[in-house]
């Protein structure tokens, strides 16, 4: 990739010398460069300048991770802590960690947690051991469970879908959850009392992941 884009800069580059050779000899508005459309045809080329060049440990999570009209109706973010919560104690080790509650009506209704990762395996290992975690799709035992693959978040993403029923021990929930791979970053979010991939789940998915671009993808 880098190879392409010095070819390119440099085919761009011999391009604009003849143009200024021609336009030395035929003056015209229209042919004249000037530094700024030098660089803005420069910029076409060269990556992007956006890209996050910080160390992962260092990377600043909170400020991204719940903005304005984010959440369903009713639900707000709540503490946040710099350490994911213990269900995810199997995965690998990380660099960097965060995870902030939603609240509801002054409950705590589930959470999002992202967690950073230098190395491309340990980003597949955790992905796997969380989509593992969900299980599969059924309804046995009083616990109904629905599991999706979703291609429009990240780079890759699964929900499933959680109802639990259980009348002699007086159980009764639901609840959604949601991961998604974005470079180095594995996300995890999950509302509680909810039982349905609604549309403002995935769509705060969508913004949350394009949010993460400028910050860990490299």
């Amino acid at each position: 990739m880098k190879n392409l884009q010095s070819r390119q800069v440099i085919g761009l580059m011999l391009t604009i010398l003849i143009l200024m050779a021609f336009t030395a000899l035929i003056p015209s508005p229209a042919l004249t460069l000037t530094s700024t459309s030098i660089s803005s045809l420069i910029r076409v080329v060269t990556p992007n300048a956006t890209q996050a060049t910080s160390p992962l440990s260092k990377v600043d999570l909170e400020p991204i991770l719940i903005m304005p009209s984010d959440l369903p109706s009713g639900y707000s973010g709540a503490q946040v802590r710099n350490h994911a919560p213990e269900m995810f104690r199997n995965a690998p080790k990380a660099e960097n960690e965060i995870y902030q509650q939603f609240q509801k009506g002054g409950e705590t209704v589930g959470g999002v947690t992202v967690l950073l990762y230098e190395s491309s395996e340990d980003v597949e290992r955790a992905y796997s051991i969380i989509v593992d975690g969900f299980g599969e799709s059924g309804n046995k035992s009083g616990i109904k469970s629905e599991v999706r693959t979703l291609s429009d978040i990240g780079e890759k993403a699964v929900a499933v879908m959680t109802e639990v029923n259980i009348k002699e021990l007086g159980l009764s929930s639901k609840h959604a959850d949601l991961v998604f791979v974005r470079c180095h970053a594995v996300v995890h979010i999950r509302f509680s009392d909810i039982f349905d991939m609604d549309i403002s789940i995935t769509s705060y998915a969508n913004r949350l992941s394009k949010r993460l671009i400028t910050l860990v993808c490299r």
